[in-house]
């Protein structure tokens, strides 16, 4: 059986339940797949918005890269995210998705969640995608 494939947006990388998805990630539970956007995207929220010291975010974005898959999202040319999407800061997140052949995109972004599925990729939230893995999102 094929190991699932998730895509971990910023927002959950960044949230409450990040330990327990990444010890998940680390465990081999499921195949984290990160791209240069999302990573930088990382690295501007904590060094910016939670004041996260340079170094520490460097060494943060380096444990990420340890334990995921990066794919760069800007293989993907095109498509139809404007009649999908209503903000264009994900798309990048989208393609990296779609590079990455995600099963699922994990998000708590609100301009994801009503759709429940996009070029084969469930959007789900961090609980949903927890229980559907049998991760426990003890606080």
């Amino acid at each position: 059986m094929a190991k699932i494939r998730a895509v971990l947006d910023t927002n959950v990388l960044v949230g409450k339940y990040r330990r327990a998805l990444l010890a998940a990630a680390g465990l081999g539970i499921f195949e984290m797949i990160l791209s240069p956007y999302i990573l930088a995207e990382v690295r501007d929220v904590l060094t910016g918005d939670f004041k996260v010291p340079e170094d520490l975010a460097t060494r943060f974005i380096a444990e990420l890269e340890a334990i995921a898959t990066v794919v760069d999202e800007r293989e993907v040319c095109g498509g139809n995210y404007d009649e999908w999407l209503s903000d264009h800061d994900d798309y990048p997140v989208m393609a990296t998705a779609i590079v990455g052949e995600a099963d699922y995109l994990v998000t708590e972004d609100k301009d994801f969640l009503p759709k429940k599925k996009f070029a084969g990729t469930t959007i789900i939230t961090a609980t949903a995608f927890a229980a559907r893995m049998k991760i426990c999102l003890a606080k």
